[in-house]
C-alpha cells in the first residue's frame, strides 16, 4: 500500500522491534560495519507520519531550504534522539 498523502510504498519498509518500520533508501558499502552505542554518526532522513489520521505526511527531513542535503549528526544508542532512530540506526550498515 502507498500512503495517501505521499508516495511512500509501505511494502519496502523494514520491520524493526516495537512496531518500528523504516526504509533503507541506499545500500550499504558492504563493510558490514554497524555503529557502536555512543558513536557519533551522520544521517540523512525523511520522516513521515504513518498510522495516524495524517498518514503519509512528511514532518521533517535533512534537506535545507534550497534542497541541499544537511545530514543530522548525533550519538546513536544513548537516548539523545527519538527511540526509533536509536533502534533503526544501530541496525544499519555504514552507508545505508
Amino acid at each position: 500500500p502507498t500512503c495517501s498523502n505521499a508516495s511512500v510504498d509501505l511494502s519496502k519498509f523494514e520491520n524493526g522491534p516495537k512496531g518500528l518500520k523504516y526504509l533503507v533508501s541506499e545500500a550499504g558499502n558492504g563493510s558490514g560495519r554497524k555503529p557502536q552505542r555512543g558513536q557519533r554518526i551522520k544521517a540523512s532522513y525523511t520522516l513521515y507520519l504513518i498510522g495516524f489520521e495524517e498518514d503519509g505526511t512528511k514532518i521533517s527531513d535533512t534537506k535545507g531550504l534550497w534542497g541541499n542535503e544537511q545530514p543530522f549528526e548525533f550519538e546513536v544508542g544513548i537516548y539523545k534522539v527519538i527511540e526509533g532512530w536509536d533502534i533503526s540506526f544501530m541496525d544499519m550498515e555504514e552507508g545505508e
